[in-house]
């Protein structure tokens, strides 16, 4: 699930270099995984606007056996077994290798690649780069919570032009101050780049350590960085914040809710935690207190608790689900693939709440999400694997 292609599919690439000053047309070239077959697949030669990679730049091709879907797609796919990879040029004297590699067992979304850009010494990349220098230096966001909001604004709360709206707190659990610009935030899991912080403002963007900035749900992005181009529903929905590296979503945060009171907040009590309460007194920008709201029913966030977290060897899961089913829950790593999954052998669990051990001891430390599928819905939730 690294780097979708222009059309949004997910497949085998390979990037290319250009360790010049000056622009290169690679149209006219061969590309082969076959080096018994050096010309398998030739570069279309009429189509500069996408052949071309910038002095010190690269290109990326699409190894998807579709190259009916443009000049980047070519006509095979990579194993992940190990095979070659080939860039060829037809000269005078026949076919000539300008490079060429050979490679063995690959791991899902683990790129192979040199170390610095085009040395000969090569290495994985759990955090693949394509199309940009492998000596960038990525910086996976953690320790940002959707801490507090409101989605039923009355006037608990104005923004800097005097106006009321919907809005979103999030807090910065960590010792470090974090610019969220370029993280996406979103009222549709399922659009989890709904919306893009921008990343030219760190004045207001960057969250203080331990502390808070406050996003407007107004549809108003035009009013400031701070400002999201859309509102939140009133009757319940969900709040996401992600991140997206080399073309693949990592989920930081999100959240979802029922139907909400005017001027009523609801946020994690204490900051951070994974407990979730309504306030009469809103306290958006700063710590959330214990003046919270108790007759006001649960939302669906109550349908799954998760506790100690962090976590040392076991891991409780307190779920409540309408109708019996069988629980299916996976371990999942930040960058989105599945570590561990628990069936339980097919068990079913009766209707209610079940509370379920989860043994995490062979798992290394680390940050992870816990996904869960109750009553035909999909709730996951961050959990630190940490050592005694």
């Amino acid at each position: 699930m690294i780097y979708p292609d222009e059309f949004g599919n997910f497949s085998d690439w390979i990037e290319i270099y250009n360790d010049n000053k000056l622009a290169v047309d690679l149209g006219g070239l061969y590309i082969t995984d076959n080096s018994s077959e050096p010309d398998k697949c030739q570069i279309p030669l009429n189509d500069p606007d996408h052949t071309t990679i910038p002095g010190k730049g690269f290109l990326v091709f699409r190894a998807d056996n579709q190259e009916d879907l443009g000049s980047l797609h070519l006509d095979f796919e990579l194993s992940s077994g190990g095979e070659e990879i080939g860039l060829v040029q037809r000269r005078p004297e026949g076919l000539v290798f300008i490079d060429q590699l050979s490679y063995g067992i690959q791991t899902t979304d683990v790129s192979w690649g040199r170390f610095p850009d085009g040395d000969e010494l090569f290495r994985f990349f759990e955090i693949p780069t394509p199309g940009v220098s492998n000596n960038t230096e990525i910086v996976i966001v953690d320790g940002l919570y959707i801490n507090e909001f409101v989605s039923n604004y009355g006037n608990s709360y104005a923004d800097e032009l005097g106006n009321y709206a919907d809005w979103i707190e999030i807090y910065n659990y960590t010792e470090q101050a974090i610019d969220a610009g370029g993280l996406y935030i979103t009222d549709v899991l399922d659009d989890p780049r709904k919306w893009q912080l921008p990343e030219n403002s760190p004045t207001e963007t960057t969250i203080p350590a331990k502390g808070f900035i406050v996003l407007f749900a107004d549809g108003s992005p035009n009013l400031g960085p701070l400002h999201l181009d859309f509102q939140l529903s009133s009757q319940g929905e969900a709040i996401g914040l992600n991140q997206v590296v080399s073309g693949a979503v990592l989920k930081i945060d999100e959240i979802s809710f029922g139907q909400q009171s005017v001027d009523i907040s609801y946020g994690r009590l204490p900051d951070g935690s994974d407990q979730w309460e309504f306030f009469e007194s809103p306290t958006p920008g700063s710590s959330n207190s214990s003046s919270f709201v108790n007759d006001i029913p649960y939302l669906q966030t109550n349908l799954y608790h998760i506790f100690p977290n962090p976590v040392f060897d076991h891991l409780i899961l307190s779920v409540s689900h309408i109708e019996s089913a069988a629980i299916p829950i996976r371990i999942i790593s930040q960058h989105g693939r599945i570590i561990k999954s628990f069936d339980f052998d097919g068990e079913i669990f009766p209707s209610g709440r079940s509370e379920i051990d989860l043994d995490l001891s062979d798992l290394p430390f680390g940050v992870y999400f816990v996904s869960v599928c109750l009553d035909g819905k999909q709730f996951s939730r961050k959990i630190i694997h940490s050592s005694r």
